[in-house]
């Protein structure tokens, strides 16, 4: 899950990549509510790098960045 608040995350700290399942939040970011139900669910919080991506290009960007770890 990207989201601001969470911890930056290397490729290489997951051993099987089929496990990994990309979530990009809305523009204004996922709200409180959304956040405790996720975590709820053992979703992990990440983010990428220190810039906020704009919704129509973070996907893209980070499977990009995890086909090339």
């Amino acid at each position: 899950m990207l989201d601001t608040t969470g911890i930056l995350r290397r490729c290489s700290e997951f051993t099987d990549m089929q496990d990994i399942g990309l979530w990009v939040g809305p523009e204004g970011g996922w709200s409180d509510d959304e956040r405790n139900k996720m975590s709820e669910k053992g979703f992990i919080f990440a983010r990428f790098g220190e810039r906020v991506l704009r919704t129509e290009t973070a996907g893209i960007v980070t499977v990009f960045a995890l086909l090339h770890a």
